[in-house]
């Protein structure tokens, strides 16, 4: 079921009815019901797979709690106990007929079967490691009732690609929801509109219109058409990933449940830790909060001084590797992860001779627009084998300097990209609810102008791409 297909606004629609319908001590138990529906649709076995995956959690963080010798042997078998179910879902297609042909070579039964990817699972395991970590340490309770916790698991908004929402953040939000007033109504909706928008008119238009032989066979292009196209790709997966969570955050709005901020316009980032902070925000807490913060605790009481090269070295590069490996345990996407590392340790080595580093929003107004610059170009490069085969990655990386020769102007791009790029500029001076900052008049007429362009647009005879994290 795609997010913006009528089947999900039906659904979406029917939820909120039923929500708002019946009295506040059922809602929540409703939204539990309609989110295993929702799971439902796309396989049954999976909403059965989901119920036990939180059950064993739920259970587990109760025992953590309750116990007071061995917490942390524990919390580290139920860590293992999520990567395993990570790892078997994302790969049994791959395990499976390994270990099937393995038991026929020993002459034993063949017998392990195929259980269908599960939709969303690599969100559901990661947050359900932090809640097993924060109720180890005491950040917070485990949750004392079933209901809310299986609700924080397979909550049906965030639960196909995210955000990655802590329990210690989402459970309170199910206890408080806030009330529907105009105001929220009206930001929830905008939400919702930007994020088609980011959707239909920028990301959908800019995937149709890039080849996709440029990602397989680079050599068949000039220099300015890869780089071009890899820059619409760039904005492509931006708007198509923030669009995304624009919708499934308004939707969630209007069920009185905020869901986190997950991009900020992160193609204005002045550097690579300012990127991650607006870039898949939510995915990056939780790497800078379970994985970055712990591993430079443990090296600093090691080596207790921050400016040894290993403290300085090692956290963002296990951070980064270990957001590849959430990603997909590939070459090119490790590369991708390795790439970022380096970036932020390249960016941390002035503290060797340094003994203040100048915040990016304290430098001049051209040395800021001089990182941006950069900041964009690395990151854009490293999208190359994230996107690609590792060998294909070299090929267009050595393709962008062929054809300059040539007249290449990127016409029907540049109609997609520079919108995009203005809505983001004009977003990071108004915040995301921009309209709030125009006259009605203006608002009536900018809503009017972009309804009418999505029309014509989800009317057209193209197919529209299921979102590139969907499923993820």
């Amino acid at each position: 079921m795609q997010i913006i297909s009528l089947e999900f606004v039906g659904f979406a629609i029917a939820a909120l009815i039923i929500y708002y319908l019946l009295p506040r001590r059922l809602r929540r138990v409703w939204l539990l019901i309609a989110s295993y529906i929702f799971y439902a649709l796309w396989s049954k076995r999976l909403a059965v797979a989901l119920l036990l995956i939180t059950t064993i959690n739920y259970g587990l963080a109760r025992y953590i709690q309750n116990r007071a010798l061995k917490r942390r042997l524990w919390m580290w078998l139920g860590i293992v106990f999520n990567i395993a179910v990570l790892v078997y879902f994302k790969y049994a297609f791959v395990i499976v007929p390994l270990v099937n042909s393995y038991l026929a070579q020993a002459g034993m039964p063949v017998g392990a079967g195929i259980i269908l990817p599960a939709i969303g699972i690599s969100y559901i395991s990661i947050q359900l490691i932090g809640y097993l970590v924060d109720t180890t340490l005491d950040r917070m309770p485990a949750a004392a009732n079933w209901f809310d916790f299986a609700l924080y698991v397979a909550y049906f908004p965030k639960l196909i690609a995210g955000p990655v929402e802590p329990a210690r953040i989402f459970l309170p939000e199910l206890a408080d929801t806030q009330p529907l007033n105009n105001q929220r109504l009206g930001e929830n909706l905008s939400l919702i509109l930007f994020g088609l928008v980011r959707k239909l008119l920028f990301a959908d238009m800019l995937f149709l219109l890039i080849p996709d032989q440029l990602f397989t066979t680079p050599a068949d292009f000039t220099g300015p058409e890869l780089i071009f196209g890899l820059i619409a790709y760039s904005f492509a997966l931006y708007n198509d990933f923030a669009g995304y969570t624009g919708i499934v955050r308004g939707v969630s709005g209007l069920f009185g449940i905020p869901l986190s901020k997950n991009f900020s316009q992160p193609y204005l980032s002045r550097n690579f830790v300012e990127f991650w902070n607006r870039w898949h925000i939510s995915l990056s807490h939780w790497l800078r909060d379970y994985i970055f913060f712990p591993l430079t605790r443990t090296l600093l009481k090691r080596i207790p001084n921050r400016r040894n090269l290993i403290n300085l070295i090692v956290p963002p590069i296990a951070t980064m590797l270990v957001s590849a490996m959430w990603h997909g345990i590939v070459p090119g996407i490790m590369l991708w992860g390795l790439l970022h590392g380096i970036f932020q340790v390249v960016q941390r080595l002035p503290i060797l001779w340094r003994a203040r580093i100048v915040a990016p929003a304290q430098q001049p107004t051209w040395k800021q627009a001089v990182t941006i610059v950069l900041t964009f170009t690395l990151a854009i490069l490293a999208w190359v084998p994230f996107r690609t085969a590792l060998p294909v990655t070299f090929q267009f990386y050595g393709g962008m300097f062929s054809g300059w020769s040539e007249v290449y102007f990127p016409a029907r791009l540049l109609v997609i990209i520079i919108p995009a790029v203005g809505l983001d500029l004009w977003q990071n001076r108004k915040e995301e609810f921009l309209l709030n900052s125009l006259p009605r008049l203006a608002q009536a007429a900018i809503i009017a102008l972009l309804l009418i362009l999505l029309f014509f647009t989800v009317n057209t005879n193209f197919d529209t791409p299921m979102f590139v994290y969907q499923g993820f």
